[in-house]
């Protein structure tokens, strides 16, 4: 929903979008109609998903992958494969970056962790967003999750979690009436 930084740079460059009707229409849907410079969360994107509440049990260990031991262990555990991939350090940024195939090597890896009986030993793993550190990401691996869910509802226009993120990413939130933004 954010627009790429190519189209940013060519946004830059053209000085009357509203005048240039191919690329108003390229961009419809998938931008702020009067400003293209905000990417858009479309309303079918919101009525598509849900949005709830469940509380894990308290016994599901999760591996902190911004705990120092945790690099620590991940740096001797994964610098062949990071080598493989012409990877020369493995840090949090390593971790948390674009890197997927990495990434996903990490998760497996944590995945993988079996005790002395062959059982699980984590539930999922925790790590900082790459776009803001202050922002808590949790990974929970479905086939070990034990939780109690509550019921789930449509993502309002104006839901408190969905206008702050939209806030903070410069996103226009479309309502589903044709025509009506919200614009935080």
């Amino acid at each position: 929903m954010r627009p790429s930084l190519e189209l940013i740079a060519q946004l830059a460059d053209v000085d009357d979008v509203v005048d240039d009707e191919p690329l108003v229409e390229t961009l419809r849907g998938v931008v702020d109609p009067e400003d293209p410079r905000r990417g858009l969360v479309p309303s079918d994107w919101r009525l598509r998903r849900r949005v709830g509440v469940t509380y894990l049990d308290p016994s599901l260990r999760f591996v902190d992958l911004a705990a120092p031991q945790t690099m620590t262990h991940l740096r001797t555990a994964l610098a062949k494969r990071a080598a493989e991939l012409g990877i020369d350090d493995i840090d949090l940024s390593t971790i948390t970056s674009r890197q997927r195939r990495f990434t996903q090597d990490c998760a497996r890896y944590i995945y993988e962790q079996v005790d002395e009986a062959g059982n699980p030993l984590y539930a999922g793993i925790r790590y900082p967003s790459r776009l803001n550190p202050d922002w808590e990401c949790w990974a929970i691996f479905d086939t070990r999750m034990v939780h109690h869910p509550c019921p789930t509802e449509t993502i309002h226009p104006d839901d408190t979690g969905l206008v702050e993120a939209a806030e903070l990413l410069g996103l226009t939130i479309e309502s589903v009436r044709k025509g009506d933004f919200l614009r935080p």
